[in-house]
């Protein structure tokens, strides 16, 4: 696409949800609509004129109501800002050597006669019910750390 239809849509969808929309939209919602807006085009063949104004509001609506909701924003901004909080008192996360925690495992497990059954299970279960929940994708991503989707949905083992 050359460089003045690429400046054309950019404005075309400037004028359609205007400035303040696009101002006030989160880094993540402002990084979603730009891979929603490609997409949109390159579905259209890279031919400005044939994409419809409905077209461009509803990848807006879709980024920030449903992809990227301003609930999901706000918790995401609280996280963030309360991990930078978190005083450090080692170079690790846990107070515990992987060791430590594997031992543990396997003596409660060998306790409760559970075979078969991996600490790495218990991850599966948990993004598995956080989506049973209710809990869309990006909260369940930005909870277990994952930066894929496609990673993500190796996990999710939803039953119905």
């Amino acid at each position: 696409m050359k460089k003045s239809e690429h400046e054309k849509f950019a404005q075309r969808v400037l004028d359609i949800l205007g400035i303040e929309k696009i101002n006030n939209l989160h880094k993540h919602q402002g990084q979603s609509l730009d891979n929603q807006l490609h997409d949109l085009l390159a579905s259209h063949d890279y031919v400005v004129e044939t994409v419809t104004d409905a077209e461009i509001m509803g990848r807006y609506k879709l980024v920030t109501e449903y992809i990227y909701p301003s609930d999901f924003v706000v918790i995401s901004d609280m996280i963030n800002k309360d991990i930078n909080n978190v005083p450090v008192f080692t170079n690790h996360v846990f107070p515990f050597t992987d060791v430590a925690l594997r031992q543990s495992w396997e003596r409660l497990r060998n306790r409760a006669k559970i075979v078969n059954f991996t600490f790495h299970d218990l991850r599966h279960e948990a993004i598995s019910r956080m989506f049973e929940k209710g809990l869309n994708v990006p909260e369940v991503a930005s909870i277990s750390g994952h930066k894929t989707v496609s990673q993500l949905f190796r996990y999710v083992q939803i039953q119905i």
